[in-house]
């Protein structure tokens, strides 16, 4: 009856799979969170040339009506 069970060795051809497997996901993270900071920094430049750009309008409203 045991000699009828499968060997407990490791199949290398389902590890490989798996490896493999662990290999691309970790490509996708890894590019989607390059892509992620990309945003991130193009956000962040466009709000910064936007608070310079109304604090432009605000100081000029501002000095023409203390005029």
């Amino acid at each position: 009856m045991i000699e009828q069970l499968p060997s407990l060795a490791p199949d290398s051809a389902r590890s490989a799979r798996t490896l493999a497997r662990c290999h691309d996901q970790l490509a996708r993270r890894r590019a989607a969170a390059h892509a992620s900071t990309r945003y991130a920094m193009e956000r962040n430049a466009l709000l910064g040339f936007g608070v310079i750009y109304m604090s432009a309008i605000a100081f000029t409203v501002l000095h023409v009506l203390v005029r």
